[in-house]
């Protein structure tokens, strides 16, 4: 038997299953390495584009890990300056109630005001105490060292400017030079009607402080006034009133001479003057003078009838003096204290023995508590008319709803004086004569 010679360096099969085992153990070993660190990819060799990717990644997340840390960590500054303040607001709560304990100088003694003044001084030496000392590691936080200064700002576009503290680099004294462009004026707020509307609830602040009042409907601007005025001590506000209100006052205007009668209400205000006065004559005939009353409520005015005396037929006998006397001591017309609610009387210059004159048609466009009520006023029989008024636009005859009667038109100028009125009236009759205006 022949034995062929073998050389192992030669040995191809024995080399590939070296080269197979290699490839396996490096297999192993990544994959061994992967599931123990959790990471696929620890060199660009693994994935050379993973490993561009991840690099980025773990940049980002690094950063991101630091922001966290940081916002932690400006989290506690925040919580730390929060505490400081909450207990500087506390202080400050304290401290206004001691001033307006100490505002009612009334019920207090100078040894209590004393006392009070000791707590004060002790509340504001707290705060200046706390707001030197809050600090996180070192950085003080409440003590205007962390002021900033804005560059860059258009000072046109500034409306509202406060200065809370003004540093000198370190300096406790430094000249500056101040411009008052306008000198400073005390604030103003005007209310132009004489009575609330409604009812209302007003907020006043000043240098002092602030307060809220509750004030009912029909309330005057004196009693606003007088209420803002009792604690301007505490709130630095004061009012005033021009114009007080006055009593209200109408004339019943008659035709002819002697026959006017005027009516003022006792008391000044809106509530106090909303009478309708009415002059009503039977046709029938009536022998007795009388007043009916009908009380009014809110908005809705008093209503007061005055029946005049009349023949059969409706031609009236009273005169102006027979209703101001009957105005003047109806009971109707009293409060409960037996005052009168209204009085009446002839203008200067009449003597009031004319007959009066009754007027029965009564249109109305307006509201009393807008102060744009309107009242129009003709004899029975007066031709069929309508008045109207939008807001914005002048008062005009509505000849579209009602025919128009044509004639010639005539205004009647009243003065107060005997003598003192006058008639006008054109010579052409419709439209044409009209646009003639009267200039007192």
């Amino acid at each position: 038997m022949s034995v062929s010679p073998t050389n192992l360096l030669v040995n191809i099969g024995s080399l590939r299953g070296q080269q197979a085992l290699q490839r396996s153990e490096s297999a192993l070993v990544i994959s061994i390495r992967n599931l123990s660190t959790g990471v696929r990819i620890h060199s660009g060799r693994d994935d050379p584009v993973g490993f561009v990717a991840s690099t980025a990644m773990q940049t980002e997340i690094t950063s991101l890990t630091q922001a966290v840390a940081n916002c932690q960590k400006a989290n506690s500054v925040v919580a730390t300056a929060d505490s400081a303040l909450s207990h500087i607001s506390s202080l400050i709560n304290d401290l206004r109630s001691l001033v307006t304990q100490a505002a009612n100088t009334g019920g207090e003694t100078p040894e209590t005001l004393a006392s009070l003044q000791v707590q004060a001084d002790a509340i504001i030496d707290t705060i200046n105490f706390i707001s030197a000392t809050t600090s996180f590691q070192g950085q003080k936080l409440l003590d205007g060292s962390l002021d900033f200064t804005t560059y860059g700002l258009d000072k046109s576009t500034i409306s509202l400017l406060n200065i809370h503290q003004a540093n000198f680099q370190g300096r406790t004294e430094k000249d500056i030079v101040v411009q008052v462009h306008q000198p400073a004026r005390q604030a103003e707020l005007y209310y132009p009607y004489g009575a609330l509307k409604g009812d209302l609830t007003l907020t006043i602040g000043g240098s002092g402080g602030y307060e809220a009042f509750v004030f009912d409907r029909d309330a005057s601007v004196q009693n606003i006034a007088d209420a803002v005025n009792r604690i301007s001590d505490s709130t630095g506000v004061a009012a005033t009133v021009f114009a007080k209100s006055t009593a209200g006052s109408i004339m019943l205007t008659s035709h002819g001479k002697n026959n006017d009668v005027v009516v003022t209400a006792s008391e000044p205000g809106t509530a106090a003057g909303n009478f309708v006065f009415r002059y009503t004559a039977p046709r029938e005939g009536n022998n007795e003078l009388r007043l009916n009353v009908a009380e009014g409520s809110g908005n809705n005015p008093t209503i007061v009838e005055i029946v005049l005396q009349t023949e059969p037929g409706g031609n009236v006998l009273t005169t102006a003096e027979q209703v101001v006397t009957l105005l003047n001591t109806s009971p109707l017309l009293k409060n409960l204290d037996g005052t009168g609610r209204i009085s009446a009387a002839h203008p200067t210059g009449s003597h009031g023995y004319g007959t009066v004159t009754p007027f029965s048609e009564v249109a109305y466009y307006g509201c009393v508590n807008e102060n744009n009520l309107l009242q129009f006023l003709g004899p029975e029989g007066s031709p069929a008319i309508k008045f109207v008024s939008t807001p914005g636009t002048p008062l005009s005859v509505d000849d579209t709803t009602y025919p128009p009667v044509y004639a010639n038109a005539i205004a009647q100028v009243q003065g107060f004086e005997a003598g003192t009125s006058f008639t006008l009236r054109s010579l052409i009759p419709g439209p044409e004569g009209d646009g003639v205006k009267i200039i007192p």
